[in-house]
């Protein structure tokens, strides 16, 4: 854009695909140059001295780049210059300490740069005109001095991640412009300063995770504007006053990991926009108050380990939104509320460790969404509410520790995603329900402590994911079942019962009868010659499919070779079936030749190879009896068959837009969850960029359990999925990411997650906008679920397939 006088006045490059460095730019040629923005690009290099020529420059803005080095003292001699955002490079080295001579500065970001060993320069606390300010997870060093009060008119400022020490400042009180406070995950100490209740236009106060101590001012509770209130993870001690019912426009209120004490005040009921009110891990005792049920915006309550008593309150069904409710590790008693079956939302109840007694109330299975179930360590009784069975989603499961008799409902073996079920340290009897083998994505099964008897059947060979079980201290007898979990087991996990047999370290062997010595003769000749002639057979299938591959001309009347990515051929019966990757149909030629396959895997292998794919099949009938007890996927590498590749080359990556990509992730998640849950027996791949089949353990991509148990199960492609979504968004193996801390805390706060996206998403792309940046903030939240470091808490590849539904 230019001026009356014909000169350049203005220049906005923004999310354009730039690249290259700015050390050749001619600044001289720019004499009247007033806005200069070239963020969320690919410019690298250095902040060339030279730029210091653009005296009259009133707008700077170099952030989301790849620019390095340090910040040149020259930015300094930018006189007139008011914002200024390096946010989000790769710098390192200082601020400049000639910093304030910019005495008409308003804003200043340099997010995510590394100065370490760096203080604020004093003269920052100058300048009187700047109302943004933003140095988060800069390696800043040093402390916020009393000058922080001459900057009247600063409404934002963000120091999180930096290394901070000392007190703050009770001048901060003076700011009274300020709305955005950041000061978490530093080494502040001491008290907050009582002049933090002067500060009536805060929105939100972030300064959990220091080593702040004393009382929360009373002041706190007065600033009626605030939104989000995080003080967790610190020292504080005191009480919570009944005046916290003055922040009614507060909706996230986090008070975690504290020392406060006494009782919840009835007046908490007055927070009627709040949505998470966490109060876990301090010291509060007394009564839940009835008025909590007040809470109708709330969807996160929390209020585990302290030392609350008395009874959950009916009234707390009032509050129909809550997704999580988590009242463990308390001294609460009576029965569990009929009424806590109208939170119909529910995801996750947790009531373990109690005095709670009576039954679960039949009420609790109307919660169709509800994932996880924890009344363990109560003083529950009576028989087992069957009808929990019917809970489509539930996929964790404890009722240890209670007072349960009787048998175990057989119904049990009816639950759709059960994972991980603990019944142990009860009063139940019986047998073993041979409907258990139908819980086909069990993995942990805990029956341990009670009095169960009779084998255990026949019929657990089936449940080929369960991979931990504990069945000690019962009166089973009789072999244990030949499946991995088994074999595996410790004797700790079998011991004191009756009579097992088996295998394992500790138990006596089985006896094997003259029949059974004949057949283990047998099935050694068979283990010798089937092998030989299955793979001879597959050889010449895959050779066939090759030499018939190349073969084919551009005369051919079925498919034309386009980009030939990925050869997969697939055995399953009497059916040979070639995929040809990458592949241009006649017009038409369309893919409703899947419906022709003896097997669904057509739509789930052309889903996840690639973001745009098309096939082309082949079909060979085979009558050989025994080969339809077998199946097997072959691939076969071709050239240029990779995402890797993709990302890697600028023009095909730009090409790969957020949507093709976000397509891209659910179609892989789509098609992991067809082979886990919808083949049987599941297959299980550790996909990775290079080639999305491969070893088990690629590096990069293998889960970290499989670095000492080597056992391979659903949950280990669950995580490589997620480095692999990661990869796919952030345009690189995000190995630095995953070896952080980043991804350590609980991600379910949006701006926490917008960060993330803001420093790590591909940069060659432009800069994501609605309604595609809301798509990709929930795809990375699940995805980072995916990446948890125990395999027991990441979701499901049918959990996370569904979410991407829910999502779009």
């Amino acid at each position: 854009m230019c001026d009356k006088s014909r000169s350049v006045s203005n220049i906005n490059l923004t999310s354009i695909g730039l690249r290259g460095t700015l050390e050749s730019l001619n600044f001289s040629s720019l004499p009247n140059i007033l806005f200069l923005n070239t963020s969320h690009n690919s410019l690298n290099g250095v902040i060339p001295p030279h730029i210091g020529v653009l005296s009259k420059l009133t707008h700077l803005d170099l952030s989301h780049n790849n620019l390095s080095g340090t910040i040149p003292y020259e930015i300094t001699q930018l006189a007139s210059l008011q914002i200024l955002h390096l946010a989000n490079n790769v710098l390192s080295g200082s601020i400049p300490r000639e910093i304030g001579i910019l005495r008409n500065l308003r804003e200043f970001s340099i997010d995510f740069a590394n100065l370490t060993g760096t203080t604020i320069p004093i003269s920052i606390w100058k300048l009187a005109s700047l109302s943004y300010l933003s140095f988060w997870k800069c390696n800043l060093t040093g402390s916020i001095p009393i000058s922080i009060g001459n900057l009247a008119n600063l409404s934002y400022l963000d120091l999180t991640e930096n290394n901070l020490s000392g007190y703050i400042p009770k001048e901060i009180g003076k700011l009274s412009n300020l709305k955005y406070l950041w000061l978490g995950h530093n080494n502040f100490n001491g008290s907050l300063p009582q002049e933090i209740g002067k500060l009536q236009s805060l929105l939100v106060i972030h300064l959990q995770g220091n080593k702040l101590s004393g009382h929360i001012p009373a002041g706190t509770w007065e600033l009626v504007n605030v939104k989000e209130l995080w003080l967790q993870d610190n020292n504080f001690s005191g009480f919570i006053p009944k005046e916290i019912g003055k922040l009614v426009n507060v909706e996230e209120l986090m008070l975690t990991g504290n020392n406060l004490s006494g009782s919840i005040p009835k007046e908490i009921g007055e927070l009627v926009n709040v949505k998470q009110l966490l109060l876990q891990d301090n010291i509060l005792s007394g009564f839940i108050p009835k008025e909590i049920g007040m809470l109708t915006t709330m969807y996160m309550l929390d209020l585990s380990i302290n030392s609350l008593s008395g009874g959950i309150p009916p009234e707390l069904g009032k509050a129909t939104n809550l997704h999580v409710l988590d009242l463990s590790s308390n001294h609460l008693t009576g029965k569990i509320p009929n009424e806590l079956g109208n939170l119909t939302k529910l995801n996750k109840l947790m009531l373990s460790s109690n005095h709670l007694s009576g039954n679960v109330p039949v009420q609790i299975a109307s919660l169709h969404d509800l994932e996880t179930l924890e009344l363990a360590a109560n003083n529950l009784s009576g028989f087992i509410t069957t009808q929990l069975a019917g809970l489509p989603k539930l996929w964790n499961l404890n009722l240890s520790q209670n007072k349960f008799k009787g048998k175990i409902p057989i119904e049990f073996g009816q639950f759709k995603a059960l994972q991980i079920l603990d019944l142990s340290g009860n009063l139940l009897g019986g047998t073993i329900p041979s409907m258990f083998s139908q819980l086909k994505y069990i993995e942990t099964l805990n029956l341990s402590h009670n009095n169960l008897s009779g084998v255990i059947p026949s019929s657990f060979k089936q449940m080929l994911s369960l991979s931990y079980v504990d069945i000690s201290y019962n009166q089973l007898e009789g072999p244990l079942p030949d499946i991995p979990a088994f074999h595996n087991a410790k004797i700790e996990a079998l011991r004191n019962n009756k009579g097992l047999c088996g295998n394992v370290s500790g138990l006596e062997p089985c006896p094997r009868s003259s029949g059974e010595t004949q057949n283990h003769k047998n099935n050694k000749v068979l283990l010798i010659v089937l092998p030989i002639t299955v793979g001879a057979l597959i050889l010449a299938l895959v050779s066939f499919g090759v030499s018939k591959h190349l073969s084919q001309t551009s005369a051919n009347e079925e498919c034309q070779v386009a980009e030939s990515k990925l050869k997969i051929y697939l055995l399953y019966g009497v059916l040979m079936a070639k995929w040809c990757m990458r592949i241009l149909l006649k017009p038409q030629k369309s893919l409703t030749t899947i419906s022709h396959w003896g097997w669904r895997a057509g739509k789930c292998l052309q889903s996840k190879v690639a973001y745009r794919t098309s096939c082309c099949c082949e079909e060979t009938s085979f009558n050989t009896k025994w080969i339809r007890k077998y199946s097997f996927l072959v691939c076969d590498l071709l050239e240029r068959g990779s995402v890797e590749e993709i990302l890697k080359d600028d023009q095909q990556a730009i090409a790969f837009d957020w949507n093709k990509r976000m397509n891209a992730i659910k179609d892989v998640a789509n098609a992991l969850c067809y082979m886990h849950h919808d083949c049987s027996p599941p297959i299980h791949l550790n996909p990775n960029s290079t080639n999305w089949t491969s070893f088990v353990g690629t590096f990069g991509y293998a889960a970290p359990e499989l670095a000492y148990t080597m056992e391979v199960n659903e949950k280990c492609d669950v995580y490589s999925f997620g480095v692999v979504a990661l990869e796919i968004l952030f345009g690189k193996h995000p190995g630095d990411v995953i070896s952080s801390s980043l991804l350590s805390s609980s991600w379910t706060v949006v701006s926490d997650i917008m960060a993330l996206m803001e420093k790590y998403l591909d940069q060659r792309l432009p800069h994501p906008t609605k309604p595609i940046v809301d798509e990709l903030v929930s795809i990375v939240r699940i995805t980072i679920a995916c990446l948890t470091e125990s395999p027991r808490s990441r979701p499901t590849m049918e959990q996370v397939a569904k979410e991407f539904v829910i999502s779009k």
